[in-house]
């Protein structure tokens, strides 16, 4: 028997956005791939019991439609493996860019894993898992691909997070206004111009561990501060300062998903996560005050979590009577003057992974917004860097921009201390340092 629910007011408003938004996650191993009953045999077993997996979206029925809104329907029995795995028929930058614009087919569950047999970066082969943002978020697909390896992620309990104070409703209410205050977009094309274009990029990790004992006299960078720092300097270096875009001293705002589940649910698939958006500094000329200036805006993250939580919890009541309000926000919130650039960083969870004994060595995120935005993404997998850019700019713009954001973090390493085991011998002799070797 087939039963159907009601979407969530985020799944709602990505399934009225009117463009597809594909999210996924790119992983690589090192050895010889293995058969392809063997992946669909392992995905069977490890998602074939998720719910979320086996829905498909079907669209509102006829009639008045500020009450007609889309379902998930379940009930048809568990995806076919054949479907929905599958080995690539294409390169991996010809299968990530197409995914940027490619529906997924209605009547299925919205995802496919790809099996790739030629990776980049030195690997061997690689798993590509795509999926509608309706469907899933950022933190469900690093949830699936961690699920596939030997060793089952299980159903650990995260740590408990900080107590805070309850959220007051001016405060839901300011964040909600400022969600909606227009900045600038990026220059390019208007959107029926726009291409879209992904770059996928290794990060040597000693220039990410120099850039990381910045600044001098501070704790040192998060990953999450890097990638923010260096993409507003690339965006500089890329399209001159926004005084002179065309949206002149209006801020441009830069878009951090952060995670609405709890510790006990850390493990949920779905839409749970919302964005915070911050201004970026990209009018100041020099990396190391870039840098801190994004270190002093990020620093309200962890804080505005609680406030986006409730913020949520009030859209969703917002939108119980009719999709009214999801079709009202979706094309606001998908306006490259709302949130032209989203950053993710993050480390992909867990000890070393393998799939069938084949270890895995880098992993790198997919995710593609609306025409006009750019989405870069910087995962740690040990001691592997890599960043993803997709862009829906102008031809060729995500390689640019990837290639600037490197040039950034170099400009940050050189910019860094040196560690004291780095110095040369007698360095530090003219301050009296008492390490001096003679």
């Amino acid at each position: 028997m087939t039963t159907r629910t009601r979407l969530s007011i985020t799944d709602e408003m990505q399934a009225v956005s009117g463009v597809p938004c594909t999210i996924g996650l790119v992983a690589v191993f090192a050895g010889d791939p293995p058969g392809l009953a063997e992946v669909r045999a392992r995905v069977a077993e490890r998602w074939g019991a998720l719910p979320r997996m086996n829905v498909t979206l079907q669209p509102p029925a006829a009639g008045f439609p500020a009450v007609r809104r889309h379902r998930w329907a379940s009930g048809a029995g568990p995806f076919d493996p054949v479907v929905h795995v599958a080995d690539a028929a294409c390169s991996l930058d010809v299968l990530l860019a197409d995914g940027a614009v490619r529906p997924f087919p209605d009547g299925l569950p919205r995802w496919r894993l790809h099996l790739v047999r030629e990776a980049p970066f030195g690997g061997d082969f690689a798993l590509v898992l795509m999926a509608d943002h309706t469907a899933l978020d950022g933190r469900s697909v690093v949830t699936l691909m961690r699920l596939l390896m030997d060793e089952e992620i299980g159903a650990r309990r995260g740590l408990p997070e900080a107590h805070r104070p309850p959220v007051r409703g001016g405060d839901v209410w300011r964040e909600f206004r400022d969600m909606l205050r227009r900045g600038q977009a990026v220059p390019c094309p208007a959107p029926d111009g726009t291409h879209p274009d992904l770059a996928l990029t290794a990060v040597p990790p000693e220039v990410v561990r120099a850039a990381r004992r910045l600044p001098a006299t501070g704790p040192g960078a998060t990953l999450t501060e890097l990638l923010v720092g260096s993409v507003a300097g690339a965006l500089r270096a890329r399209y001159g300062p926004p005084s002179n875009w065309p949206g002149g001293t209006a801020p441009v705002y830069g878009s951090l998903p952060v995670d609405l589940r709890t510790p006990e649910r850390a493990h949920d698939l779905g839409n749970l996560v919302s964005v915070v958006r911050v201004p970026l500094p990209i009018g100041l000329a020099d990396p190391a005050a870039r840098l801190l200036a994004c270190q002093r805006t990020t620093a309200t993250v962890p804080a505005r979590r609680q406030t986006h939580r409730a913020l949520a919890a009030a859209l969703q009541a917002l939108g119980r009577p009719g999709p009214w309000a999801a079709r009202a926000l979706a094309p606001r919130f998908r306006s490259p003057l709302l949130s032209p650039v989203l950053c993710n960083a993050f480390k992909f969870p867990g000890h070393p992974c393998a799939l069938h004994g084949r270890a895995l060595t880098r992993v790198g995120g997919v995710n593609f917004g609306s025409p006009g935005t750019a989405c870069f993404s910087l995962i740690q997998t040990g001691g592997a860097f890599t960043l993803t850019t997709a862009a829906q700019l102008r031809p060729g713009d995500a390689g640019l921009l990837a290639a600037a954001v490197g040039r950034e973090l170099e400009a940050f390493a050189r910019r860094a201390p040196r560690r004291c085991e780095e110095r040369p011998p007698g360095a530090g002799a003219e301050h009296g340092d008492p390490r001096r070797t003679t």
